[in-house]
């Protein structure tokens, strides 16, 4: 076990305090690490009461001395790390190479590492996500300069947690790369250069909650009168009510707050609140807790797509699409997830994509960002590589997700608690957000997400949830991955009646004024079967479009006066209206968006799909958008009467006029049409055998592209370990060049001549007081001392230089020199710093 360095003279080092420290901080670095370490080290005080461990790229073939070159910026004692090594305050422990380090239960462990099909080594991520794992909210992750982006993941777990994530300025960085990414994020607490980052962490360190805690205390939270009042001061802030959620874990997230800005009395910080915008808006982020990736839980998510999406995919084949909503959907990772296995479980069945995924979260910059799809180049360990590259951009910075998966999910800003939810769902994703709410909130959203899934829906929740007080509500399907089938509800007891959440049926939004005895669930089942009825019988076939006649929902019988005609399947409603609808479809809705008010215009002679003819009243009403500028019109059809054949006198002469002449026309357009494909055709085959040839050249493009893209990943790492192994030769050029100053400078003050021999007793160095005895100059280095004239005599001089070599006994003898001056010639082994012996000392 390497032993601990302090070089800090008594009087200044303090002794490390033996008990646990107060924050483990991980400091991830690459390229450039050494300063950036260094310069943190000098700016950190002695006595902060954490530990910190350093986590940097190093070359797995060559011995590291990071430890030894980091001890003289530090009095704090500073070791390499080893296996099982207890983590202790006011200590720094450095990676030592070829390692991937974690933390458990306040203990360092060390693995060899493991390299990714890309070919990237994280070992900052490996272990920072570790260290929130294992410290949660005591856990500070700091990211220093380096290249890639070893470190995100990192950041955001120990976001998740709870923790306090740094990052340096990127500008101010000597490599900016791992900074830039990890401030890509959003997480990142503070943004500052190195100098003010240690500053800043030795004042949170200092934060009496932290202090109680590492002095064995209890470690209370906020009083609830202090709670409730900053809870308050949020709300009227951002307009946002976190009073549902659990009280704890607000309790931790304003602390923290109050430890990142220096604050100890809540009186204090609800003052903070009340007049900073940013530090509300700051404290809300924190509140939120937005986390998640791709894929998480991967066995969780293959049970998904084996028991629900495969089963609604086969049940929905030429049906309605099916409808998924994703709640708290973050950054979006989850509903592209979910997104990418319903493309694959569709491609697999042959079926064409028929799905809705609507993606929601309160906030805001989350999701702006889900929306534009770009990720960080660590996603790559989170996605199955198949997926990767059916379905993501590789770009410089990290990876896009493609247009086509995009545009399958609908992001919104939806706040859960207080907004009305969707309905008719086929599948509700609600992952990790009822873990943060009280369990009153909890039991309102389970009835919540029963309420607005269709019958025999499914629920997917966190592996940490579950519906255990709602067993009359899901069925289980696969409990461990907490995959739930909603049950069709029969009439509950009274008590359980009062705990419903209440619906308006007409606009399915939650009543916010409290709970009230609400209709049975007979009574729900009797107003949704007469409104069914009602809507069966009485209402009209219709369609809802918007102002490109695309439709948007289908109601009725609509498939008497629509068809789908050959080719490409099409939603545009002019285009699969029966023949003598086209036309008064579009009158009507242009004079309906006109005017604003409801159309109604007679068409004859319609010959529906089932071979009659007819006359239809083809209405159309203006219907606007909640929250959108867009109007969207419903358009209805209903019959005036159906005619075997209707004699054509019927029709106005004028009408009719009209009518020949846009059949004219048509037929003159049909014949210069088909002219223009028989062109385009042409065209076409000569364009298909230029794409074939383009494709060719586009996949062997494509397979050097990623050959050099492997090639410029490996000679990144290379460079980063290079770059590591060049500092520490850098620094020990500095050293030896101190030390051959300090020697020189030794030699040339001391008063006795002295002559280095190597072994076979050639000079090898002199002092110059021995210029008086022996006539040396710089040339002589290297000559055989018995060639050499010198002013005294002594004849045993070369046998007993040989005989200290063959015994290594020094050998002593009294010499005169020519002027009749005595000296005492001394004959010693020269042993190096490995104990071997080769060469004489003559002095």
């Amino acid at each position: 076990m390497p032993k601990e360095r302090n070089t800090a003279p008594p009087s200044t080092a303090r002794n490390p305090s033996p008990t646990a420290p107060r924050l483990i901080v991980g400091v991830g670095a690459s390229a450039g690490g050494l300063n950036a370490f260094s310069e943190l080290l000098r700016g950190l005080p002695p006595d902060t009461g954490a530990a910190f461990i350093f986590v940097q790229h190093l070359s797995p073939t060559h011995k590291s001395i990071m430890a030894d070159l980091l001890v003289k910026h530090t009095p704090m004692p500073v070791r390499e790390a080893s296996d099982g090594l207890q983590v202790k305050a006011n200590h720094v422990y450095m990676i030592p190479p070829d390692s991937i380090m974690s933390l458990s239960r306040g203990r360092i462990r060390l693995a060899k590492p493991l390299i990714s099909r890309y070919g990237r080594q994280l070992p900052i991520d490996e272990f920072l996500i570790s260290l929130a794992d294992d410290a949660a909210e005591r856990s500070v992750g700091v990211i220093l300069s380096g290249t890639g982006s070893d470190g995100t993941m990192g950041v955001k777990a120990i976001t998740e947690a709870g923790g306090v994530v740094v990052v340096e300025d990127p500008g101010k960085a000597d490599y900016p790369g791992m900074p830039k990414s990890a401030a890509a994020t959003g997480m990142a607490d503070f943004v500052l250069p190195i100098p003010e980052l240690a500053k800043k962490l030795a004042d949170f360190a200092r934060q009496p909650h932290l202090i109680r805690r590492s002095q064995d205390q209890a470690m209370h939270g906020l009083d609830e009168q202090s709670l409730v009042q900053i809870i308050e001061a949020l709300h009227l802030r951002t307009g946002y009510d976190f009073r549902e959620y659990k009280k704890p874990t607000l309790s931790r997230r304003i602390q923290r707050r109050m430890g990142l800005r220096n604050i100890s009395e809540p009186a204090n910080y609800i003052d903070v609140i009340q007049t900073d915008d940013q530090e509300s808006a700051l404290l809300f982020k924190d509140m939120l807790i937005g986390v998640t990736s791709f894929f998480r839980d991967r066995e969780a998510f293959a049970e998904l797509r084996r028991k629900v999406l495969a089963p609604l995919v086969s049940n929905h084949a030429g049906k309605t699409p099916i409808r998924v909503w994703v709640a708290g959907c973050t950054t979006g990772e989850e509903a592209y997830s979910v997104a990418i296995l319903l493309y694959e479980e569709f491609a697999q069945q042959k079926i064409s994509f028929n799905a809705q995924i609507f993606a929601t979260d309160i906030d805001e910059d989350a999701v702006v960002r889900a929306r534009a799809g770009h990720y960080s180049a660590n996603v790559a360990n989170e996605i199955p590589e198949n997926y990767l590259r059916a379905y993501f951009d590789e770009e410089d910075s990290g990876f896009t997700v493609k247009k086509i998966l995009r545009e399958s999910v609908i992001f919104a800003v939806q706040n859960l608690i207080g907004d009305p939810p969707f309905s008719k769902l086929d599948l509700i994703c609600c992952r990790n957000v009822l873990i943060y709410l009280e369990t009153s909130m909890q039991n309102k959203l389970l009835r919540l997400f029963h309420f607005a899934l269709g019958q025999d829906g499914y629920l997917f929740l966190g592996s940490s949830e579950s519906v255990t007080q709602h067993e009359q509500r899901f069925t289980p399907v696969s409990k461990p991955n907490r995959l739930f089938q909603r049950n069709a509800l029969s009439t509950q007891n009274s008590q359980q009646l009062k705990e419903h959440p209440v619906y308006s049926i007409k606009s399915h939004q939650l009543n916010r004024d409290g709970p009230i005895n609400p209709p049975n669930n007979t009574l729900f089942s009797a107003a949704e079967t007469t409104r069914d009825t009602l809507l069966t019988h009485y209402a009209p076939p219709a369609v809802l479009v918007n102002s490109n006649y695309d439709i948007l929902y289908f109601q009725g019988e609509t498939n008497r006066y629509l068809n789908q005609p050959e080719g490409e399947p099409t939603n545009d409603l002019c285009a699969i209206a029966v023949s003598g609808l086209k036309t008064k479809i579009r009158a009507a809705v242009q004079k309906a968006r006109k005017t604003g008010n409801d159309v109604v215009i007679l068409a004859k002679q319609v010959k529906r799909t089932d071979g009659t003819t007819t006359s239809v009243n083809v209405s159309a009403h203006p219907v606007r958008k909640t929250n959108s500028s867009e109007t969207l019109l419903l358009v209805s059809f209903s019959d005036c009467g159906i005619h075997e054949s209707e004699p054509e006198q019927l029709i106005d002469d004028k009408e009719s006029e009209l009518s020949s002449q846009l059949e004219y026309e048509l037929f003159a357009t049909r014949q210069d049409l088909q002219s223009t494909i028989e062109q385009l055709e042409t065209s076409n085959e000569e364009l298909k055998a230029s794409n074939e040839e383009i494709m060719s050249m586009n996949e062997e493009l494509q397979s050097s592209n990623e050959e050099l893209e492997t090639s410029r990943e490996e000679l990144q790492s290379l460079n980063e370990e290079l770059n590591t192994v060049n500092n520490q030769l850098e620094e020990n050029v500095r050293e030896l060049e101190s030390v051959n100053n300090d020697l020189s400078n030794l030699l040339s003050s001391t008063d006795i001549a002295t002559i280095f021999l190597d072994a076979h007793l050639r000079i090898r160095r002199f002092t110059p007081a021995t210029h008086s005895i022996i006539r040396l100059i710089d040339s002589d280095i290297g000559r055989p001392l018995a060639d050499l004239a010198m002013n005294f005599a002594d004849k045993y001089l070369i046998e007993d230089a040989k005989s200290v070599l063959e015994t290594l006994r020094p050998i002593e003898n009294e010499v005169s020199d020519t002027k009749g001056q005595h000296y005492l010639r001394r004959i010693t082994h020269y042993r190096t710093y490995s104990k071997s012996i080769e060469a004489l000392v003559l002095t």
